[in-house]
């Protein structure tokens, strides 16, 4: 090979070198930009400088408040306003999360129901079954997926528990704007379930704000014979000004 040959093929392996190099440190130190502020964070999407500035939703009591519009809330309030054995709601809805669930459910954003499934609550140390909140044919329609059902399909993986489905059994009109009645009221015999046999069901929602969709579906699982039924919650809303503080 003539030294010319040997110059012109020189830039083309030291550049194989150098990609090869690349991929290595790759491999080694794995890069993924924070889905939030766009920095560092190792190979997830989401940093732990944002992780840690997530908005911490208050102890059961305190969201049992914010449902009933009471000062007091305890387990025994949960089962009678919610039907539920338990419930868990780790974050409330604010910046940065609400950002977060806003842009996966309207703006599409898949990659994001496996980073939402690592927020919510872990399951409780019981042989449950998990449940999405079915999602109506018209959002689905519009957003083109089921945010409901895949946010829940990841939280499966996540856990490694099986799935049950519900069926909507009506169309209900949109709940924004309705009084906290009115919204349990429009949801009332809404869905179904196949016979359970006293399985214990997990109900897996995103944001929970008048607790109306969590009452029917705990309904509608103790009507299909569930022997416990609890949910994980995302998020709650906070509380208006006028209701009991923390």
């Amino acid at each position: 090979m003539t030294g010319t040959q040997e110059d012109q093929k020189s830039p083309i392996i030291r550049e194989h070198r150098v990609a090869r190099a690349w991929r290595r440190c790759a491999r080694l130190f794995p890069w993924q930009e924070c889905t939030l502020c766009g920095g560092y964070s190792r190979s997830a999407l989401l940093c732990g400088f944002c992780r840690r500035d997530l908005p911490r939703a208050p102890a059961l009591s305190g969201v049992l408040q914010a449902i009933t519009r009471t000062a007091h809330g305890d387990a025994r309030a949960l089962r009678r306003t919610l039907d539920l054995d338990a419930l868990a709601v780790t974050w409330l809805y604010r910046f940065p999360l609400d950002d977060l669930i806003w842009r996966y459910k309207y703006r599409g954003e898949l990659a994001l129901a496996p980073v939402l499934a690592r927020l919510l609550p872990s399951p409780p140390r019981v042989p449950t079954t998990l449940l999405a909140v079915p999602s109506s044919r018209q959002r689905v329609r519009e957003r083109g997926f089921d945010a409901a059902g895949r946010l829940v399909s990841a939280y499966a993986r996540r856990t490694r528990l099986p799935q049950v489905r519900a069926r909507r059994l009506r169309e209900v009109p949109p709940q924004v704007g309705l009084s906290l009645q009115d919204r349990r009221q429009n949801l009332a015999h809404v869905f179904a379930l196949p016979p359970l046999h006293g399985r214990s069901i997990l109900i897996v929602d995103d944001v929970l704000t008048s607790g109306g969709t969590l009452q029917a579906l705990a309904t509608a699982c103790r009507a299909a014979g569930a022997g416990w039924v609890g949910a994980v919650v995302l998020a709650m809303t906070p509380p208006p000004d006028d209701l009991p503080r923390w």
